[in-house]
């Protein structure tokens, strides 16, 4: 019964994936600024389901590409570029910086208001499918619905408690934002080359 790997594994992959201040990490910031802890607390729980709902599209889409095996050696391909391609992403924010715009929202609107803002950073399906390729061809989760399931309830449970650190020190943050921003996007690049020379290793052996 591999359902708490799952479960752990996909919170895992998700508060570190979502770590990096990038939009949904500041709006966060912003809302909590402008709203209050518990406004903010509201949207990025809109936003955290929106990872979840993600992370089991990538990853199914991940699984169901794993078996059939005359395009495994391509996923295996793909895995490593989209990585190296996100360490370039992430490491290239680090030479920019990024403010906190604040936006008065309703309160009524804010779990949707969460939601959407989610969707639109597409960023992570690509994120949660390169770990999913990884994950299910190395037999690391099993691929049945429900291992999909925990996983990406794990990927909600830690896309949250991200957020839940950023609102808990928005103060902090909202005065520090260009030094924590350039230093954790270098932090998070050098994690996906990392993830990229695991995978070449495997390619390779």
């Amino acid at each position: 019964m591999d359902y708490p790997l799952a479960l752990l594994i996909g919170t895992l992959v998700a508060f570190v994936g979502i770590l990096l201040p990038g939009m949904l990490n500041m709006t966060a910031v912003s809302v909590s600024v402008k709203n209050g802890k518990r406004a903010g607390m509201l949207f990025a729980a809109g936003m955290a389901f929106t990872t979840s709902v993600q992370a089991f599209i990538a990853f199914g889409s991940a699984d169901y590409l794993r078996r059939h095996a005359d395009v495994l050696e391509k996923i295996h391909s793909f895995a490593f570029f989209l990585f190296l391609l996100l360490a370039l992403i992430f490491i290239s924010k680090g030479k920019s910086t990024q403010t906190i715009k604040t936006k008065a929202i309703s309160r009524r609107k804010l779990f949707g208001g969460g939601m959407g803002m989610g969707f639109l950073n597409a960023l992570s399906i690509l994120y949660f499918f390169a770990i999913g390729t990884v994950l299910t061809s190395r037999d690391v989760i099993q691929t049945g619905i429900f291992s999909v399931l925990f996983f990406s309830l794990g990927a909600g449970i830690g896309a949250f408690l991200v957020f839940w650190i950023y609102i808990n020190t928005a103060g902090w943050i909202s005065q520090n934002a260009d030094w924590f921003t350039r230093n954790m996007n270098y932090v998070i690049g050098g994690f996906f080359i990392f993830l990229a020379s695991l995978q070449g290793y495997f390619m390779l052996g």
